[in-house]
């Protein structure tokens, strides 16, 4: 049940949004991997070296009687350790491989809605998709796994168990990818005007509440035609863009992509901060792009 409303969320992205976005900007697919499945699902999704890739799995697999059924992070379990393919990964786990590396689907964002930050006035708690959660042990999570890709190669998937033959169920899986490129190059996708917008101005732009850590206090993320823009002002008396600092604002995959609040936060948190995260980590001296001065309106 579980796997057929993922399913029905997945189509309700909006498709027109996805092909408004230049070639290759954001990736995205699913595939249904059958638990019972003797062979590896080996996917026409190839990633590139270093490209950011994020895997959320939905259902569940019934593994057999001493196991049980279990989600796609799978369980541990001793009576089933002889059957496990991978010996450090929990039985039932559903792995992703490219070329000789494996990751297994794990945790990710546990007890996320149960925290609020008063000082960034909101945290990322707020923004994953409650829906999309699992809740089992009293431990809400999605099993998933996002990572830079070490190597080059299309996406094989494949379930921790020797002996398949009992398993019943299906995961689906939906993938996301943005390549390096991409990612530092999303500014020429933003558009902003040179000085900040007005009160009368609310139809296309609407003020940001953002810790002053992350962004200036004066941001605003754009409405309608200038959706998925963010744009931030310095602190003087002509309020003029920032264009150029670690504070200024960055175009957003996830606010672009749905009009849906719950769907964009939960976006923004895959397309937008992970990454920015994860390649900020790698690659500490590279920096967003400098939005385009034909981007500058008025």
């Amino acid at each position: 049940m579980k796997s057929i409303l993922y399913a029905l969320l997945i189509l309700t992205l909006p498709t027109t949004a996805w092909a408004q976005l230049p070639a290759g900007f954001v990736r995205h697919t699913s595939y249904i991997y059958t638990g019972n499945s003797k062979t590896p699902l080996a996917t026409s999704f190839v990633v590139e070296k270093d490209e950011y890739v994020y895997i959320e799995v939905s259902g569940d697999v019934y593994l057999g009687p001493f196991t049980g059924a279990a989600d796609a992070t799978g369980k541990s379990a001793l009576a089933a350790l002889r059957f496990n393919k991978y010996k450090d990964y929990d039985h039932g786990a559903l792995v992703c491989r490219i070329g000789d590396r494996t990751m297994p689907c794990q945790e990710m964002f546990r007890f996320v809605d149960a925290v609020y930050d008063p000082i960034a006035d909101g945290t990322m708690n707020y923004l994953i998709d409650g829906s999309r959660m699992v809740r089992v042990r009293g431990i809400n999570y999605i099993p998933g796994v996002h990572f830079l890709s070490p190597t080059t190669g299309p996406l094989t998937f494949e379930l921790n168990d020797t002996d398949p033959d009992n398993n019943e169920g299906s995961f689906l899986i939906a993938i996301y990818a943005i390549k390096k490129n991409a990612h530092f190059n999303r500014n020429t996708l933003n558009y902003c005007p040179v000085r900040m917008p007005s009160e009368s101005e609310t139809n296309e732009w609407k003020r940001e509440a953002t810790g002053f850590f992350y962004h200036h206090p004066d941001t605003f993320r754009g409405k309608g035609r200038y959706k998925g823009c963010q744009c931030a002002y310095f602190e003087d008396n002509a309020h003029t863009l920032d264009n150029s600092t670690s504070k200024k604002g960055t175009f957003d995959f996830g606010y672009f992509l749905s009009q849906d609040k719950t769907t964009a936060d939960h976006l923004h948190v895959v397309l937008d901060m992970l990454p920015h995260e994860l390649y900020g980590k790698r690659f500490p001296a590279e920096t967003y792009r400098p939005m385009p001065n034909a981007n500058l309106t008025r």
